[in-house]
């Protein structure tokens, strides 16, 4: 096609069919991978100076120059130089393997007679390599950026275009060394410098372009800084607040037409959960309710590196903070009374909203479904009780994937929310329920009228949803504890949700038997010893349900533990700032 971007990477990358990034004489995957760069594809080859040598006649064969004569090079089978390089001192040495991807930049290439262009790498080009390198390193393990979103992905190709960006990347992968790289020498001077370039940086170009204006990058670059106060555990925590609330400026200042492209849809996507939060925490309705905002999701396919489940939900969330604050309205207006009609209408009005929030939300079901039966994604796999011998499911899910994982535990988290929400107003809502009021979860009373029956019809749905979603997170704990500390935020905000949900279900089978209520009570110490024989003697299959529940719940309490340690008391403060944004 005239006009059409002809592929040039090199033959080697386009046989393992990944991106190339076109340097020569070896490209980095080849370098990394201790491959032998194949040379470019494309007969259009850039040339760097060189000065004159006695080989300079030969031509460029494969992306490297050739010592054959050219009438050895065009009758070499192949159309291009040996793969092996060759000496005239003695054999050739085989390329140096690199040992850590913060020194791939400085790792030898192999010896050679070959004259070859040297390339001398800018500063902006050794960031990209580098930056491109900890991503694709650590995707699915222990220490993976993907967690902060899919943007992350495309910020490598963005290094050299914005001060900022740039900056802000340097902050990112010094924090992030710390944690991949917990013994290496560290210089706080130094990276407190790196920090006040990024945010002078970012404030030049805030100020040059005005919020309204503000580039994709600089967005990112927002972005980039609260994934490293994430990170960087010396700093205060109200730096990462600030940084979210200036990404959350630009994107209202841009307004919803301003999204057009696949990054800034990603860095939407990214973005979106933190300014739903916020306004839950504010007590506020989010500006992302809106059918123009909405829009970006359903008007346009999900963009590459998110799930279509991850993109779907934010549409529905943003709905959550207007319901939140209209809930907590009717819960105070009913705290000092006992009058049923004391919210008046407005409470069943806010009911109903919140009943269409979760039909929306189980709309989403089957693209859950389809991740989660998908065997190249998700496998249930027996437990391994060497590993985790107090676990109490005996399957457990695999994820070759930790998007997907991340995207499935978003929405179970979603429905336990709701969910606590609907059985809540329903409890204030409910006339006899008003000497119970600070129990959320108390079950509906027994009535004959139609109303009431069809409420205790959704809330035995509810609990059922509530048990799925709930042990599905569950099950996905061990491997969030496989790839803590970083690979295990897909999971960190969704485990004390589950907990709770599982506990408050445990207790709705106490109303008929205080002896029941002392066995739920001591079952905090039969646990980790004999928590099978309290469960064999307790009589009833209700009973024995409720104190599974029971276990469930104090192991996942363990588990959030476990995965909150590495982050200290900075882990300790997002967990608390997640629960009182979505406390009742």
């Amino acid at each position: 096609m005239v006009g059409g971007r002809f592929s040039r990477g090199c033959k080697t990358c386009k046989s393992r069919k990944i991106k190339c990034d076109e340097q020569q004489p070896a490209c980095l995957n080849c370098r990394i991978g201790n491959r032998n760069c194949e040379g470019l594809t494309s007969p259009f080859v850039h040339h760097t100076n060189v000065l004159p040598t006695s080989e300079s006649r030969f031509p460029i064969v494969g992306g490297r120059r050739s010592t054959a004569s050219p009438a050895e090079s065009s009758g070499s089978s192949s159309g291009r130089s040996s793969s092996k390089p060759t000496s005239s001192t003695g054999p050739s040495q085989p390329p140096a393997r690199v040992s850590g991807w913060k020194h791939y930049v400085e790792a030898p290439l192999a010896q050679s007679t070959e004259q070859v262009p040297r390339v001398v790498l800018s500063d902006g080009e050794k960031l990209s390599q580098r930056m491109q390198l900890a991503i694709s390193a650590t995707k699915q393990d222990a220490f993976s950026m993907w967690n902060f979103g899919a943007y992350i992905q495309e910020i490598p190709v963005r290094i050299g275009q914005n001060a900022s960006l740039d900056s802000a990347s340097e902050c990112l992968l010094y924090a992030h060394q710390r944690w991949w790289q917990p013994t290496a020498p560290w210089d706080r001077a130094s990276q407190l410098r790196r920090y006040g370039t990024a945010l002078q940086s970012l404030k030049i170009d805030l100020d040059n372009a005005g919020t309204g204006q503000a580039s994709a990058e600089t967005l990112c670059a927002a972005l980039v800084l609260c994934a490293y106060e994430f990170l960087n555990v010396e700093d205060d925590v109200p730096a990462w607040v600030s940084h979210a609330g200036g990404a959350m400026t630009i994107i209202q200042a841009w307004g919803p037409e301003r999204i057009t492209t696949n990054f800034e849809r990603l860095v939407y996507i990214a973005q979106a959960p933190s300014i739903i939060l916020k306004s839950i925490l504010s007590n506020t309705s989010c500006f992302l309710d809106t059918p123009q905002w909405r829009r970006i999701i359903t008007d346009h396919s999900t963009p590459p590196g998110c799930t279509t489940l991850e993109a779907r939900t934010i549409p529905i969330y943003a709905t959550l903070p207007a319901i939140l604050r209209d809930v907590r309205a009717v819960i105070s207006q009913t705290a000092n009374t006992t009058s049923f009609t004391s919210a008046g209408a407005e409470g069943f009005l806010v009911l109903a909203r919140a009943q269409e929030f979760r039909h929306r939300l189980l709309s989403l079901d089957p693209l859950a479904a389809e991740l989660l039966n998908d065997p190249t994604l998700v496998v249930e796999e027996p437990a391994n009780p060497r590993i985790d011998p107090s676990s109490p499911y005996g399957t457990v899910y695999n994820f070759s994937d930790l998007d997907v994982a991340q995207a499935l535990c978003y929405h179970w988290r979603l429905v336990l929310i709701i969910n606590r929400v609907i059985a809540r107003l329903v409890s204030v809502l409910e006339p006899s329920s008003s000497s119970s009021v600070n129990d959320p979860f108390k079950p509906i009373p027994t009535s004959d009228s139609a109303a009431d029956q069809l409420l205790r019809q959704d809330q035995r749905a509810m609990d059922k949803e509530s048990l799925h979603a709930a042990r599905n997170i569950g099950m996905s704990l061990p491997a969030a504890r496989r790839v803590k500390p970083l690979g295990s935020l897909f999971a960190l905000f969704s485990v004390g949700v589950a907990a709770d949900a599982l506990e408050t279900l445990s207790r709705e089978g106490f109303s008929s038997s205080s002896s029941f209520r002392s066995r739920f009570e001591a079952v905090d110490d039969a646990v980790d010893s004999d928590a099978e024989g309290v469960l064999e003697d307790e009589e009833g299959d209700s009973g024995m349900e409720a104190l599974r529940l029971k276990a469930e719940s104090v192991w996942m309490r363990g588990v959030l533990d476990e995965l909150l340690e590495p982050f200290g008391s900075r882990g300790r403060w997002f967990q608390t700032f997640y629960e009182n944004a979505i406390a009742l």
